[in-house]
């Protein structure tokens, strides 16, 4: 029997040495979600800074908060999919943890995606970010890591540089790498 999930849409939000970051993003995210069926699931991807404190205090005062930890730092594509793997929602949205993707998207995106549900076939949205903050080698290592990314997923076009996703019926060539990363 199939497991029916407990949340409409979890946004997943993979970090490292974020401590900065997580309260106001987590406060960001909660005011773009209110009145949605949603769960935050921050992956820690072995930070060496305070970000598993602050999460783990977050998580303890807030039950719309599940945090997972890496023990050492596996990298985002790691920590997302570790992410999709622990969220309990039919649909899944993606944060970077740095602060420049705007969670006040999410809502519109979502109901973009729900009217483009089509009977369980797979959906995907992607947005990207109109001014990226990043240097020249950052950008370089983006561009290629979603070139991959898109000949994996079989995508006709292919956005530069999404940072926003929301999914749903989606099992990725990925989705079999070993529970513990």
């Amino acid at each position: 029997m199939e497991h029916a999930a407990d949340h409409s849409i979890a946004i997943v939000v993979p970090v490292h040495n974020e401590a900065a970051n997580i309260e106001p993003l987590l406060r960001e995210i909660r005011a773009a979600m209110a009145g949605l069926d949603y769960e935050i699931v921050y992956v820690d991807d072995g930070s060496t800074d305070a970000t598993a404190a602050i999460l783990a205090a977050q998580a303890r005062e807030n039950t719309d908060l599940r945090v997972i930890r890496h023990r050492a730092s596996c990298g985002q594509s790691a920590a997302i999919i570790t992410g999709v793997r622990a969220a309990d929602a039919t649909w899944i949205a993606t944060l970077d943890g740095d602060g420049q993707n705007d969670p006040a998207d999410i809502p519109a995106m979502f109901a973009a995606a729900r009217r483009s549900d089509r009977a369980g076939a797979p959906v995907l949205i992607a947005g990207h970010r109109q001014r990226r903050q990043d240097d020249a080698i950052k950008l370089l290592s983006s561009r290629i890591a979603n070139n991959v990314r898109a000949r994996l997923l079989g995508e006709r076009h292919s956005c530069p540089y999404p940072s926003l996703i929301i999914c749903t019926g989606f099992c990725p060539p990925w989705s079999s790498v070993p529970a513990g990363w």
